[in-house]
Parts: structure tokens; sequence; C-alpha cells
């Protein structure tokens, strides 16, 4: 997916730079890592409405700081336009089934393999977009029924 923006929330080192690096050899571009939600945060709110903003955030479900993945998903679902991925150990299936039933959204389980990444790569993305689809067209069905 030559082109396609990815930011990552990701705690631990190695696991990070393995993911960079399989998203790097499928032709995605790498923006930005980061340890702490709050700081891929910022980076998201610094970074909206420009080219430097990505198309999906993969999110490790547990981060260094007071955030947790699922926490900063929430704040990504409210405010932005970008696929959300999901990252976890085997360990944290509970917490992934609790995002689940918050909203859908594809995730890995480490260690994962390189066409796993892609495939939900490309379902966050198709799922967001599809999202900003049905946002833009509610806009505009109550704009429609305001003038009539």
């Amino acid at each position: 997916m030559t082109g396609t923006k990815i930011v990552i929330f990701e705690d631990e080192f190695i696991s990070a730079t393995d993911l960079q690096k399989q998203l790097k050899k499928m032709g995605y571009e790498v923006l930005e890592m980061f340890t702490h939600a709050e700081h891929g945060l910022a980076y998201l709110e610094e970074t909206v409405g420009t080219e430097e903003f990505p198309d999906a955030v993969i999110l490790d479900m547990n981060l260094k700081g007071k955030l947790t993945g699922l926490d900063a998903a929430k704040q990504i679902y409210a405010k932005y336009k970008c696929g959300v991925m999901f990252l976890t150990g085997l360990g944290q299936i509970e917490t992934i089934e609790r995002a689940f039933r918050q909203k859908p959204v594809p995730f890995l389980i480490k260690p994962f393999d390189t066409y796993q990444v892609h495939i939900s790569l490309q379902i966050a993305i198709y799922l967001a977009s599809l999202e900003n689809e049905l946002k833009q067209l509610k806009m505009q069905q109550s704009t429609g029924k305001m003038q009539e």
C-alpha cells in the first residue's frame, strides 16, 4: 500500500521496530512511533489536516503513561478520520473483547505475521472510510431536512 501512512503506539521497542520494518517492506510509510498514548495523541492533534496525518493508527493495548491503547482509541474515534487497529499479547484477550464490544476494529495478536498486518490494516482503513462516508451522509441528510 504505497503511500499509506501509519503511526504506531507501542511501548515495546523490539515489537515496534519489527512492526515498522514489516510495514516498510510492504510499502507503508511509518510516520512516527510512540510509547505513550499522550504523545501520540498530541502528534495527531498537531498534524490533523496536514500531510503528516496518518491513514491508520496501530495501538498496543498497554502503553507507558496514564492512558491505555483503549483510552487512546476512544479519543481517536471521537476526533479523527483514520483507521484504528489494536495490537495485543495473548494475555490481553479480555481487553480486546471489551474493546470490540465498544467498537469492532481489527486487531493483531503478538507475535504477528506480515500478511495479518497487511489485511488488518486494510480492514481498519476501509472501516474508517465507511464510517466517514456515513457521517457525511447523515450530515447531508440532516442539513437537507432543515432546509425543507
